[in-house]
């Protein structure tokens, strides 16, 4: 294999562990958003924590009007305000870690890691 190629292969090979490493925190940060913890994104410039509120505050953007009818129903009704408050979450959990720069916090943690190696 030519140099040029060696280089190009590990730069595939580079690449899949990247986007290997994207999706295992995007598993990482949902469920730490799930369970009401804290995930911090990390890159080499900069770092920005997500938190419950983020997810409240996505919950009442994804759909405001479901949210204030759950969060009225809640005394009446609290199994569905529950199944309501849930769903709500899904999406705004999903809608979070889509939104969060989670390729450059893998960059950033893959050249890392190859440095220290």
């Amino acid at each position: 294999m030519s140099k040029s190629n060696m280089q190009h292969q590990r730069e595939q090979d580079d690449a899949a562990e990247i986007a290997d490493l994207v999706a295992e925190l995007k598993v990482v940060m949902s469920e730490a958003l799930d369970c009401n913890e804290a995930f911090v994104v990390m890159t080499s410039k900069s770092a920005l924590t997500y938190d419950r509120d983020n997810v409240v505050d996505e919950m009442i953007t994804v759909d405001s009007d479901a949210f204030n009818w759950a969060a009225v129903a809640a005394g009446r009704d609290p199994i569905e305000a529950a199944k309501v408050f849930a769903v709500l979450k899904a999406k705004a959990i999903k809608r979070i870690v889509s939104q969060a720069s989670l390729a450059a916090m893998a960059k950033n943690q893959f050249y890392k890691r190859d440095e220290a190696a």
